[in-house]
């Protein structure tokens, strides 16, 4: 089935006849516009925030329509520009002209399409998707409902991606943290569950597996941390919690050592603000907290070694 392009508005070919002679009446001679001797059937233009891009939104319900693009071509049906429509409240305005590869490039890009709807027999509109947080612009293969879309980036594109080609495979790395008891295998039932029928063309292979770990309050070292916070802040109250985090403590316990995580906060913050400051923009630590948690750690190497 022949790739298929939206019916641009009945009035979109006028705006954009009328708007390119209003932008060579501006910018003056320009020996490049002057040749153009047509314009090529325009396309829908989508916008996709990295936002969404991020969040993991389906492309088709995500994206915004935000206008209409033409290639401007010479005599010889080469590509010169691009000019643009802008959909604005329901209604088109020119735009602008656009220069470069994103612009002229195009050609090859939609053969690259052509051949992968043919092949795939897929029903899809061809129409030009723009991520600006990720510096990409490619064209769109929008399916049916129920189909797979396909993506040819245009050059230039971000690295890891080929341009004018619709990649074969896509890989992906995950970071997971799984608690303790779980093993690899409630892992890969997880994500195989996470990812629903698209599991059946997605391989898992793992590049770091380390089982979580944990310590469970019942050893001397533990009571010595306790009798240290109360003889430095008078309080018994220690809640052991989860941290989604990796630290040597894993390589000792697998020798059979309990370890801890230990430390007094800055009590004008909150844990959770604290949570928030590691590993994250600006990371950073109160001098308060330091402090105490050296304090702390000085009592507790005393009492472990006084014991």
């Amino acid at each position: 089935m022949p790739i298929k392009v939206m019916a641009a508005p009945r009035d979109a070919l006028k705006l954009l006849r009328t708007g390119i002679e209003q932008h060579l009446a501006t910018v003056g001679v320009d020996a490049a516009l002057a040749r153009v001797e047509g314009l090529a059937t325009p396309h829908r233009i989508f916008h996709l925030g990295i936002d969404a891009l991020v969040a993991g939104k389906r492309f088709a319900a995500a994206a915004r329509h935000v206008g209409w693009q033409a290639t401007l071509l010479d005599r010889a049906k080469q590509p010169i520009a691009a000019a643009e429509l802008a959909l604005s409240r329901g209604a088109l305005r020119f735009a602008c002209v656009n220069r470069g590869p994103h612009a002229t490039g195009g050609a090859e890009a939609e053969r690259a399409a052509e051949a992968w709807s043919r092949r795939t027999k897929g029903d899809h509109e061809l129409a030009v998707l723009r991520i600006p947080g990720a510096f990409c612009v490619a064209l769109w293969l929008r399916a049916a409902e129920g189909g797979d879309d396909g993506f040819v980036p245009l050059s230039p594109c971000p690295a890891g991606l080929k341009a004018n080609v619709i990649p074969d495979q896509a890989r992906a790395e995950v970071d997971l943290r799984a608690l303790p008891g779980m093993d690899r295998t409630d892992v890969d039932q997880y994500l195989r569950k996470t990812m629903g029928s698209a599991g059946d063309r997605i391989d898992l292979t793992p590049v770091a597996d380390h089982p979580a770990t944990a310590s469970d309050g019942s050893d001397r070292l533990w009571e010595t941390i306790v009798d240290s916070i109360e003889d430095e802040t008078g309080s018994r109250q220690v809640i052991p919690t989860l941290m989604p985090a990796a630290t040597d403590a894993r390589f000792f316990r697998s020798k059979g050592v309990p370890s801890y995580g230990v430390g007094l906060f800055d009590q004008r913050i909150e844990f959770a603000q604290f949570l928030t400051m590691f590993h994250g923009h600006d990371e950073r630590v109160s001098v308060d907290s330091v402090e105490a948690t050296t304090r702390l750690l000085d009592r507790l190497l005393g009492r472990w070694t006084a014991e």
